[in-house]
Protein backbone atom coordinates (compact mmCIF):
# COMPACT_ATOMS: atom_id res chain seq x y z
CA UNK A 1 0.00 0.00 0.00
CA UNK A 2 1.39 3.53 -0.46
CA UNK A 3 4.55 4.70 -2.65
CA UNK A 4 6.23 1.85 -4.36
CA UNK A 5 9.81 1.99 -2.86
CA UNK A 6 10.96 -1.76 -3.72
CA UNK A 7 10.07 -1.46 -7.66
CA UNK A 8 12.58 1.29 -7.93
CA UNK A 9 15.30 -0.54 -5.76
CA UNK A 10 15.11 -4.02 -8.02
CA UNK A 11 15.65 -1.78 -10.74
CA UNK A 12 19.00 -0.56 -9.65
CA UNK A 13 20.12 -4.01 -8.40
CA UNK A 14 19.31 -5.71 -11.34
CA UNK A 15 21.32 -2.63 -13.11
CA UNK A 16 24.28 -2.81 -10.75
CA UNK A 17 24.38 -6.28 -11.25
CA UNK A 18 23.89 -6.05 -15.24
CA UNK A 19 26.87 -3.09 -15.48
CA UNK A 20 28.97 -5.83 -14.07
CA UNK A 21 28.21 -9.37 -14.96
CA UNK A 22 26.84 -10.50 -17.97
CA UNK A 23 23.07 -11.43 -17.45
CA UNK A 24 20.57 -12.57 -20.05
CA UNK A 25 17.54 -10.10 -20.25
CA UNK A 26 15.72 -12.62 -21.26
CA UNK A 27 15.74 -14.61 -18.65
CA UNK A 28 15.09 -12.56 -15.59
CA UNK A 29 13.15 -14.17 -12.29
CA UNK A 30 11.42 -12.75 -9.92
CA UNK A 31 10.39 -14.75 -6.89
CA UNK A 32 9.15 -14.05 -3.33
CA UNK A 33 7.59 -15.84 -0.07
CA UNK A 34 4.36 -14.57 1.40
CA UNK A 35 3.88 -10.60 0.84
CA UNK A 36 6.55 -11.02 -1.13
CA UNK A 37 5.16 -13.73 -3.51
CA UNK A 38 2.65 -11.04 -3.38
CA UNK A 39 5.11 -8.23 -4.59
CA UNK A 40 6.60 -10.49 -7.16
CA UNK A 41 3.23 -10.83 -9.28
CA UNK A 42 2.18 -7.20 -8.69
CA UNK A 43 5.62 -5.89 -10.05
CA UNK A 44 6.65 -8.80 -12.03
CA UNK A 45 3.35 -7.65 -14.54
CA UNK A 46 3.58 -3.95 -14.23
CA UNK A 47 4.24 -1.98 -17.80
CA UNK A 48 7.78 -1.04 -17.02
CA UNK A 49 8.79 -4.88 -15.56
CA UNK A 50 11.83 -6.42 -16.62
CA UNK A 51 11.21 -9.78 -15.26
CA UNK A 52 11.15 -12.93 -17.61
CA UNK A 53 9.88 -15.19 -15.26
CA UNK A 54 7.88 -15.12 -11.62
CA UNK A 55 7.92 -17.97 -9.08
CA UNK A 56 5.47 -16.77 -5.99
CA UNK A 57 5.45 -18.64 -3.04
CA UNK A 58 2.28 -18.84 -0.84
CA UNK A 59 1.59 -15.24 -1.88
CA UNK A 60 -1.75 -14.36 -3.47
CA UNK A 61 -2.98 -11.81 -6.49
CA UNK A 62 -3.18 -8.64 -5.13
CA UNK A 63 -6.32 -6.33 -5.66
CA UNK A 64 -4.14 -3.98 -8.00
CA UNK A 65 -3.67 -6.63 -10.60
CA UNK A 66 -7.12 -6.17 -11.70
CA UNK A 67 -6.95 -2.03 -11.49
CA UNK A 68 -4.07 -1.14 -12.99
CA UNK A 69 -3.52 -3.29 -15.98
CA UNK A 70 -1.53 -6.31 -15.09
CA UNK A 71 -3.65 -8.71 -16.25
CA UNK A 72 -3.80 -7.31 -19.63
CA UNK A 73 -0.01 -7.44 -19.79
CA UNK A 74 -0.20 -11.15 -17.98
CA UNK A 75 -0.82 -12.86 -21.32
CA UNK A 76 2.32 -14.95 -22.31
CA UNK A 77 3.63 -14.07 -19.02
CA UNK A 78 5.81 -17.37 -17.18
CA UNK A 79 4.10 -17.60 -14.15
CA UNK A 80 5.07 -20.92 -11.63
CA UNK A 81 3.11 -20.53 -8.72
CA UNK A 82 3.54 -22.69 -5.65
CA UNK A 83 1.34 -22.60 -2.11
CA UNK A 84 0.73 -24.70 0.71
CA UNK A 85 -2.48 -26.74 0.95
CA UNK A 86 -2.26 -25.87 5.17
CA UNK A 87 -1.95 -22.17 4.11
CA UNK A 88 -3.00 -20.42 7.30
CA UNK A 89 -2.17 -16.71 6.53
CA UNK A 90 -2.94 -16.81 2.51
CA UNK A 91 -5.49 -19.98 2.32
CA UNK A 92 -5.10 -21.64 -1.06
CA UNK A 93 -8.49 -21.10 -1.94
CA UNK A 94 -7.86 -17.09 -2.46
CA UNK A 95 -4.22 -18.66 -4.41
CA UNK A 96 -5.83 -21.03 -6.61
CA UNK A 97 -8.58 -17.89 -7.86
CA UNK A 98 -5.48 -15.61 -8.33
CA UNK A 99 -3.88 -17.98 -10.13
CA UNK A 100 -7.34 -18.67 -12.18
CA UNK A 101 -7.29 -14.91 -12.93
CA UNK A 102 -4.44 -15.06 -14.29
CA UNK A 103 -4.86 -18.10 -16.04
CA UNK A 104 -7.90 -16.80 -17.85
CA UNK A 105 -6.32 -13.48 -18.66
CA UNK A 106 -3.94 -16.11 -20.63
CA UNK A 107 -0.80 -16.11 -18.51
CA UNK A 108 1.67 -19.22 -18.80
CA UNK A 109 0.93 -20.70 -15.38
CA UNK A 110 2.18 -23.63 -13.67
CA UNK A 111 0.22 -24.06 -10.40
CA UNK A 112 2.22 -26.64 -7.47
CA UNK A 113 -0.32 -26.67 -4.52
CA UNK A 114 1.59 -28.87 -2.09
CA UNK A 115 -0.73 -31.10 0.02
CA UNK A 116 1.33 -30.81 3.69
CA UNK A 117 2.94 -27.31 3.32
CA UNK A 118 1.70 -24.81 5.50
CA UNK A 119 3.04 -20.98 5.03
CA UNK A 120 6.46 -21.18 4.70
CA UNK A 121 9.22 -21.84 2.09
CA UNK A 122 9.65 -25.24 0.38
CA UNK A 123 13.36 -25.20 0.03
CA UNK A 124 12.90 -28.62 -1.89
CA UNK A 125 11.76 -26.51 -4.76
CA UNK A 126 14.48 -24.52 -5.04
CA UNK A 127 16.53 -26.54 -7.86
CA UNK A 128 13.10 -27.20 -9.92
CA UNK A 129 12.20 -23.43 -9.59
CA UNK A 130 15.91 -22.49 -11.31
CA UNK A 131 15.22 -25.45 -14.18
CA UNK A 132 11.98 -24.03 -14.49
CA UNK A 133 12.99 -20.20 -15.23
CA UNK A 134 16.16 -21.39 -16.89
CA UNK A 135 13.84 -23.02 -20.18
CA UNK A 136 12.43 -20.56 -22.83
CA UNK A 137 9.31 -20.11 -23.95
CA UNK A 138 9.68 -22.40 -27.15
CA UNK A 139 10.67 -25.32 -24.92
CA UNK A 140 7.95 -27.79 -25.33
CA UNK A 141 8.77 -29.09 -21.26
CA UNK A 142 8.31 -24.84 -19.58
Amino acid sequence: MGQDHDGPALDSMLDYVGSRWNVDADCRLLTGLSDGGTYALLHGLAEASRFTALAPVAGVLHPDNFANGNLERAAGRRIRWIHGALDWMFPVELAREGASALRDARAEIEWIEIPDLSHTYPREQNASILEWASRGRDDPGS
